[in-house]
């Protein structure tokens, strides 16, 4: 056998709720106990909670006539304020020191770029002398030309 459903119908005294003592709400109506409201947050039974303001009470940091330093910045809006302008601020000194890293790693690679070609094309002239000489001294030719031809091809 299946569960035993209950179907509520305003007409019939029978429903769910009728069962608890309660009188069916009618028909759109909505189903709150007796002896609750629907307040706002926290008012089940304690009275009424309209007049909490949750913040700093007692001292003289401010307040909703705005005397006192804390009530001149703003309240706590006052506080966000100048978190975010630290923040900025760190932000903004980040962004330099990221620049000058920039910077400096710019001119290592441009440093190691030069050492670089220096170090190939002194290769490249130092092979190309080797194979030059070898093959004019094989050739029996004068080292005079050899030392020409190298000038016209070094680099």
């Amino acid at each position: 056998m299946g569960a035993v459903m209950f179907q509520y119908e305003p007409s019939n005294q029978q429903s769910p709720i009728a069962q608890f003592g309660i009188a069916p709400p009618g028909p759109g109506a909505a189903m709150i106990p007796p002896g609750m409201s629907v307040g706002g947050i926290g008012d089940f039974g304690m009275g009424d909670q309209s007049g909490f303001k949750p913040g700093i009470s007692g001292a003289n940091v401010g307040g909703a006539n705005g005397q006192g330093f804390f009530g001149r910045m703003g309240g706590f809006e006052g506080l966000g304020n100048i978190a975010q302008g630290i923040s900025s601020l760190g932000q903004v000194w980040g962004a330099i020191q990221g620049v000058k890293l920039a910077k400096e790693q710019l001119g290592l690679s441009r440093e190691a770029y030069h050492t670089n070609l220096k170090n190939t094309t002194q290769s490249y002239n130092t092979a190309l002398e080797d194979r030059v000489r070898s093959r004019y001294h094989t050739e029996n030719r004068e080292a005079g030309a050899a030392d020409t031809y190298l000038a016209q091809h070094s680099l």
